[in-house]
């Protein structure tokens, strides 16, 4: 890094990268991590451990194991991907291309894909022969693609083991389809590792593991002349006339003014599930988060023409039905963590109850404290439950970049954030 003289840093963080071993992110979160060498050396009892984790992360929906793909004390895997903004680098494919050069990634299940992360560093790769050594390897190489990384390219076989050089492996996200009984399973790891596996026909190897291996670090030239040559540039010669062509599986806004569609792909699951994870707790011994057991909730998502807020209808019962005049004495008096601390981007006063009949309404109330607040109205008695309303959040904000702001305000308010 070369930061300019205007940069100010509130703590500064020195890390030995000569110290760090190469890590895995195991199924099914970022964050489940382990060396390679800790894996491999403690293999059965990790392997446990990531089957009970997974039984929270898909609630018992599917059956899960990688213990089967154990085989002579090494973990087997079928699938290796380099790929995307963060794994296709042109560093790392060199150096995956130095590890497996004049080598083979072997004649069975285990199958290697790399995905440059741009046009010009596949033409740089093509023109200093890296292309041609993975390729010889029986490595196949792709086109500039982010695909791998949310299920559209590469899906990995039901019950397959894939290694990943991207940034996210929870369930569903490589492709498979657990409402349909299908389950994979994605580990993040380094591209030189990757390559190492590669390099050892599908076995799990750390790059440090190999000896001898000269990295070559060819050096990069941009070229943009494809982007000259293939890419249209309208800034500033907008034509209204020219219609624009969408492909097969894009829709135009325009379908929706006039239309609602009742689908949102994962929403209902991530509504009725995601509550009870929050209202939870974490056992230390098994150190997952063991979801509460009540309240039972169920909800239907339609998509609807509405650029910023999520509205909900709700329809609720209680053990001891309360007053209109207490619920909204409880809704307004609320207050969190974050506004007994005062801090910058929480609302002064979360829950606001609006009186009109015709309120919340998007227009009028998304923006509330600054969009990091909550409507809440039409409060009234219901024959079959106890009591009904609607509520107004804006889910851009306070749903996530402001939400996003506020648990890191909250994190360094806790000490879990602090100057080094």
């Amino acid at each position: 890094m070369n930061p300019g003289d205007v940069a100010y840093y509130d703590g500064v963080v020195y890390v030995d990268l000569s110290t760090v071993k190469p890590m895995i992110a195991m199924p099914f979160h970022p964050s489940n991590t382990y060396t390679i060498d800790e894996l491999n050396a403690n293999l059965m009892d990790i392997l446990d451990d990531v089957e009970k984790r997974a039984l929270v992360s898909l609630d018992g929906k599917v059956d899960f194991t990688l213990k089967d793909k154990v085989r002579d004390g090494k973990l087997y895997v079928e699938q290796g991907i380099i790929a995307g903004c963060a794994g296709g680098g042109y560093e790392n494919i060199c150096d995956a291309a130095d590890i497996l050069r004049g080598k083979s990634i072997g004649a069975d299940e285990f199958t290697l894909s790399v995905y440059p992360a741009s046009t010009p560093i596949y033409m740089q790769l093509a023109k200093n022969g890296v292309l041609a050594d993975l390729i010889e390897t029986g490595s196949i190489v792709k086109t500039a693609f982010c695909g791998p990384c949310f299920g559209a390219g590469d899906t990995p076989a039901n019950n397959a083991f894939s290694i990943r050089h991207s940034t996210r492996n929870f369930p569903n996200r490589e492709g498979s389809k657990i409402q349909n009984g299908q389950i994979s399973s994605v580990a993040l790891m380094d591209a030189r590792s990757i390559a190492a596996t590669a390099a050892n026909k599908g076995y799990l190897t750390s790059a440090t593991d190999l000896a001898d291996i000269e990295y070559t670090h060819p050096k990069y030239f941009f070229d943009k002349a494809i982007y000259d040559r293939r890419v249209y540039n309208g800034v500033g010669k907008a034509d209204p006339s020219v219609e624009i062509k969408f492909g097969p599986n894009i829709k135009d806004w325009p379908e929706m003014v006039g239309n609602i569609i009742p689908f949102i792909g994962g929403e209902e699951e991530k509504s009725e599930k995601e509550p009870l994870r929050l209202w939870g707790y974490v056992d230390d011994e098994k150190k997952q988060i063991v979801p509460a057991e009540s309240p039972v909730i169920t909800c239907q998502c339609i998509r609807v023409p509405v650029l910023n807020g999520h509205t909900a209808a709700v329809f609720v019962k209680f053990k001891k039905n309360p007053t209109k005049e207490q619920l909204i004495e409880a809704l307004e008096k609320f207050s969190g963590v974050p506004q007994e601390l005062g801090l910058p981007s929480a609302p002064k006063q979360f829950i606001r109850y609006c009186e009109e009949d015709n309120r919340p309404q998007v227009a009028l109330d998304v923006d509330y404290e600054h969009g990091m607040g909550i409507n809440v109205g039409r409060l009234r008695e219901d024959t079959v439950y106890d009591w009904k309303f609607v509520g107004l959040s804006h889910n851009t904000v306070r749903g996530a970049a402001g939400g996003a702001v506020l648990c890191a305000e909250l994190l360094k308010a806790q000490g879990y954030i602090t100057k080094k």
